[in-house]
């Protein structure tokens, strides 16, 4: 009922208003390809991680030695407080230092819900032979 309604109004206007009308109807409307809704998203949500993240930080500090903790990162993601370690020595004396009761008092003072902390090391890798180095030791198999 309301298209009969429409569509007699406009038969009543003149052609030239008809004719611009069914143009904005039936024409996809422009596309916005600015950046800044994404911008926008992407900064809402490095805040909310910054939010979280700096009073964690703050305990993070309190709770383990400063020694420990200047050599680790962490980071949040849904409720598990992930920790990357520089190297294995590092993430081992974390393992021990949270075993011991560090990790209770983490999550008892923690100003955001954590369920459980995972330590990951972040060790820089080997580097590899240049040419005129050591040769491989292991053959190539396919090459048979």
């Amino acid at each position: 009922m309301d298209n009969d309604r429409r569509a007699a109004r406009d038969r009543m206007m003149p052609a030239a208003r008809r004719l611009e009308l069914l143009r904005t109807r039936r024409t996809w409307p422009e596309r916005d390809t600015s950046l800044s809704p994404t911008l926008i998203k992407v900064r809402n949500h490095l805040q909310k991680q910054l939010d979280q993240i700096d009073p964690m930080l703050e305990v993070w500090n309190r709770v383990i030695p400063e020694e420990l903790a200047s050599r680790t990162k962490i980071r949040l993601d849904k409720g598990t407080l992930i920790v990357s370690a520089r190297d294995s020595s590092i993430r081992f004396a974390l393992d021990r230092l949270l075993r011991a009761g560090a990790q209770n008092e983490l999550i008892r003072q923690a100003p955001v819900p954590i369920r459980t902390v995972k330590l990951e090391s972040k060790a820089q890798p080997r580097p590899r032979p240049r040419d005129g180095g050591p040769a491989s030791t292991t053959r190539n198999t396919n090459s048979r």
